[in-house]
């Protein structure tokens, strides 16, 4: 079989369903192990898929598996509790296995049933994202502050001349933070997020979409103040053509028109946010385009930006300098803030690696407990003393914890782990941003 993003998600979710096969049984280190080769495989995935909203799909996994893994590094030196073995990891990884199977499909899962209200209130939440969460993105911040946040806090500043923002547009490349944006504004203003994808929009309710959309904003409309936020917003608003039908026709229509009574519905009840993202601008249609009162550019992250990530990522896990931390952050030029995500957690299995494919082990001493500590020879020198053993053969409790990450882990990690966007298509970003929009750098 060919390398197409097909066959990574392929093999990405068969080193998923073993990994959870492992996580059953209580081997948390295995599973940790398959997990990793799962966020290998998938990360190989996203860089040849050309789709935005599968490209959306594997970044949503590749969070789900990363949180995982961190959770299992933590315990897989503690002793297994009677609820692993009873098998309550399985109900927990229900979620992971579920998002497995989303991603070999390549499609949302749709809820199904005709209570239209009732999925409304399923895709709303009151998210806590700080604005500290955001690291970087210091224009876009205060963009959105002045633009959405000011406004809900102090409405007393502004009139029928001095009008706040109610629709904004965020976009770049994928992995760059315009979620978690959209998700700290609602935060700092106590606002409830509705979090649509367009493309659910078209697939789930095609036929009345319009009808919908309309119901959508009417019901956001009644608490004191909401944030509509359309992801991937060019499935749904891409330049009209001659093969577009009538019901996509019906549902921009409506969209527009919804957009447009923003500010006359905000007069008489809850002010209402439209904040949507894309990672393709260029692909929006004109009319939908001049809707948009701001149009921030999300870029890739700057290197000092790259180097809180990084520290932020790995933080309490490494033993690296600031010199080499600045290091790293000056080769991960064009990772966006998730391609450097999955680099550090590509570099903190290497001390796991070293544990489940040593065959030589140091005995560290003897703990409180009275129970011998194994650690990992790496070499060279003499085997005298050393003991010969595979890991499964040294009792859970009695391997040493996994050292901390060092700058050769990471840069090992550098060779595998490669940035997801092109050079090419960053520059359509800032041909973009030179016509239409301002940059939230």
């Amino acid at each position: 079989m060919g390398e197409t993003a097909e066959y990574y998600v392929q093999k990405g979710t068969e080193y998923s369903k073993k990994g959870f096969d492992s996580e059953a049984r209580g081997d948390f280190m295995e599973a940790a192990q398959l997990y990793t080769e799962t966020m290998r495989h998938l990360s190989l995935a996203l860089q040849l898929e050309i789709s935005d909203s599968k490209k959306d799909i594997l970044q949503k996994v590749l969070a789900t598996h990363k949180s995982r893994v961190k959770e299992l590094i933590s315990r897989s030196f503690q002793p297994r509790t009677t609820e692993d073995k009873k098998g309550g990891t399985i109900e927990r990884h229900a979620e992971l296995t579920a998002a497995s199977e989303k991603i070999e499909r390549g499609t949302h899962e749709e809820t199904g049933g005709n209570d239209r209200e009732n999925t409304f209130q399923q895709t709303w939440v009151k998210p806590n994202v700080p604005w500290s969460a955001v690291v970087g993105l210091t224009a876009a911040k205060a963009a959105l502050r002045e633009a959405i946040v000011i406004p809900i806090k102090y409405p007393q500043l502004f009139n029928a001349k001095r009008r706040p923002w109610s629709r904004v547009l965020l976009y770049g490349p994928p992995g760059t933070g315009k979620t978690q944006l959209a998700c700290a504004v609602a935060t700092e203003t106590d606002s409830v997020v509705y979090s649509l994808s367009s493309s659910d929009l078209l697939s789930r309710w095609y036929g009345e979409s319009e009808k919908s959309i309309k119901r959508l904003f009417q019901e956001a409309s009644s608490h004191p103040s909401s944030v509509l936020f359309f992801d991937e917003i060019d499935a749904l608003c891409r330049s009209r053509n001659e093969s577009e039908d009538e019901a996509t026709r019906r549902i921009k229509t409506e969209l527009l028109r919804q957009m447009d009574g923003l500010n006359a519905r905000s007069e008489k009840s809850g002010r209402v946010i439209v904040l949507a993202a894309t990672n393709r601008p260029w692909e929006l249609d004109d009319a939908f385009l001049r809707r948009f009162q701001k149009r921030l550019y999300v870029p890739m992250p700057e290197v000092e930006v790259r180097k809180s990530i990084v520290e932020q990522n790995l933080e309490g896990y490494h033993d690296m300098t600031p010199e080499e931390l600045k290091d790293i952050s000056t080769v991960t030029k064009g990772y966006s803030g998730s391609d450097l995500s999955n680099l550090c957690n590509d570099a903190m299995m290497e001390p796991l690696r070293e544990i489940y494919s040593a065959r030589w082990w140091v005995i560290d001493g003897i703990e409180s407990k009275g129970k011998l500590v194994y650690r990992p020879w790496k070499g060279p020198g003499s085997k005298l003393g050393l003991v010969e053993a595979k890991m499964e053969d040294i009792p859970t409790d009695q391997l040493a914890p996994p050292r901390q990450v060092t700058a050769k882990d990471v840069m090992n990690s550098i060779k595998r782990c490669k940035p997801s966007v092109n050079a090419s298509e960053m520059d359509r970003y800032e041909e973009f941003t030179l016509k239409y929009g301002e940059s939230g750098a």
